[in-house]
């Protein structure tokens, strides 16, 4: 892979929009080496964060696309996943979460499922306060281009 990127689309909040996403992580991985077992893993796991910012649009409606960015840092990509339009403060609770008392299962068993592919998975708040699922795919040392 000539190009470590950063690789970055964005699209809108709409779920229609998902395959583009799945398309746009599943070619760059393929370029970098990643093996097809894996791609296909990255392929859920970037449905699942993009279907998973969408969501977050229904609890706490926002403007503003979905983003996905993926940087190759030596034998890794670093795929993240950024709901670029739903700003929180450190005041506020976070909108992805369910109110106290509730339990988001669909929430969770996404990121759950992200988790289960992709180890370390980070779910957080980046510093300008847009919601972010972020994980790392191994590219296999064979692979060199």
């Amino acid at each position: 892979m000539k190009d470590s990127g950063p690789f970055k689309l964005e699209f809108p909040a709409d779920t229609a929009f998902v395959g583009a996403a799945r398309a746009f992580c599943t070619a760059i991985a393929d370029e970098a080496g990643v093996d097809a077992e894996a791609r296909e893993d990255v392929k859920l796991a970037v449905s699942e964060a993009s279907t998973n910012a969408i969501w977050s649009r229904e609890v706490s409606p926002a403007s503003g696309p979905i983003r996905v960015t993926i940087k190759r840092e030596a034998d890794e990509l670093l795929v993240e996943v950024e709901d670029a339009g739903l700003s929180v403060t450190p005041e506020e609770p976070d909108p992805s979460s369910p109110p106290a008392g509730q339990h988001d299962s669909v929430g969770t068993a996404r990121v759950d499922l992200i988790g289960a592919l992709f180890p370390g998975v980070d779910v957080g708040v980046t510093q300008t306060g847009r919601l972010r699922v972020a994980f790392v795919i191994k590219v296999s040392e064979r692979a060199v281009r």
